[in-house]
């Protein structure tokens, strides 16, 4: 059970792209206990007798490796939450679940909203900048382009933080 259960949580963890790339010992060796799991599970698919399965020769010793990799893993986890901590200690303020999903999600600054009050009293939200509509235009007879009025515009949100919000949904602006 203790397997399982670490297993799924660092699962969720290390299936993150960005999580890969910033921790890639832990990451590899993640992935040497999840083909080891996966295989333990195909094993037991093929055993429907759960005596069969559960007394399957090296079983033991392979859940007691897999248990000392993901304890491994778990420890070097916290060690680099922390060191992220230490960086920015605003980061305190999070749970260790909220630190990792900001940190597994590096490349999108829209992914920091959910937790931007925890860590800052005053700011609710930010405000990010819009890309311009793609140009859409019909022709008339005479040959000049108008704008359809049957296209819905769409409006796009970039990386450009322009404003902080308030709780009290006042407005800061944020210049280049």
């Amino acid at each position: 059970m203790t397997c399982q259960r670490n297993w799924l949580y660092l699962e969720s963890i290390f299936s993150a792209p960005d999580i890969q790339r910033q921790l890639p010992a832990e990451a590899k060796m993640f992935m040497t206990v999840d083909k080891s799991w996966k295989e333990i599970m195909r094993k037991v698919v093929r055993l429907p007798n759960a005596m069969r399965a559960a007394t399957q020769p090296g079983l033991l010793e392979t859940f007691q490796n897999n248990n000392a990799l993901l304890d491994q893993i778990q420890k070097c986890l916290e060690a680099y939450l922390e060191s992220k901590c230490v960086v920015f200690p605003r980061f305190y303020f999070l749970s260790n679940d909220e630190l990792l999903e900001i940190l597994s999600q590096t490349r999108n600054p829209h992914a920091v909203q959910p937790h931007l009050q925890k860590c800052f009293d005053a700011i609710a939200s930010l405000e990010f900048g819009s890309a311009p509509p793609p140009a859409q235009a019909l022709g008339d007879a005479a040959g000049t382009e108008r704008p359809s009025s049957a296209s819905k515009v769409v409006e796009t949100k970039t990386n450009d933080i322009i404003a902080m919000v308030s709780p009290e949904k006042e407005k800061v602006p944020l210049g280049k």
